[in-house]
C-alpha cells in the first residue's frame, strides 16, 4: 500500500522530467530549423483567442512564445499539466509545404502530445 500512495508522485516526477528534456529538444530543432526568433511578436498577436494563435502567428512563433513558456511555467510552479495535448494534428496541416526536414521536428511534438495525454490516462 505504501508503494502504491507515491508511485502517482513519482510518475509525474517522471513525466516533468521527460517534459522538461523534450522542451528543450522542441527549442534546439527550432533553433536548428531556423525557426526561432530574437523579436517576440506584437504583444496583440499573443492575445489571439484562436487555438494555437492561428490567426496572428505561425506556428513556428506559437511554440516559441506560447507553448514552450506556459508548459515550462507549469513544471516551474509545480502546477498540473494539460490532459490533453493534440499539436501534432495542427503542426503536420500548418507545416505542409515547408522544404527543410521537419521529421524530427514533428517527431518531438508528437512525443509531447503523447506525454501530456498518457498522463490523463494515469488519472
Amino acid at each position: 500500500m505504501w508503494f502504491c500512495y507515491f508511485m502517482p508522485e513519482t510518475i509525474m516526477t517522471s513525466r516533468s522530467t521527460q517534459l522538461r528534456g523534450l522542451l528543450s529538444e522542441l527549442e534546439f530543432e527550432l533553433r536548428a530549423l531556423h525557426f526561432w526568433s530574437i523579436e517576440p511578436p506584437a504583444a496583440s498577436a499573443l492575445q489571439s483567442q484562436t487555438p494555437f494563435c492561428c490567426d496572428t502567428l505561425l506556428l513556428q512563433e506559437w511554440l516559441q512564445w506560447v507553448f514552450i513558456p506556459r508548459l515550462a511555467k507549469l513544471l516551474d510552479e509545480g502546477r498540473s499539466l494539460p490532459r490533453n495535448c493534440n499539436v501534432h494534428a495542427y503542426a503536420t496541416e500548418a507545416l505542409k509545404g515547408v522544404e527543410l526536414d521537419i521529421g524530427n521536428l514533428l517527431r518531438i511534438i508528437e512525443t509531447i502530445d503523447r506525454l501530456l495525454s498518457e498522463q490523463r490516462r494515469l488519472h
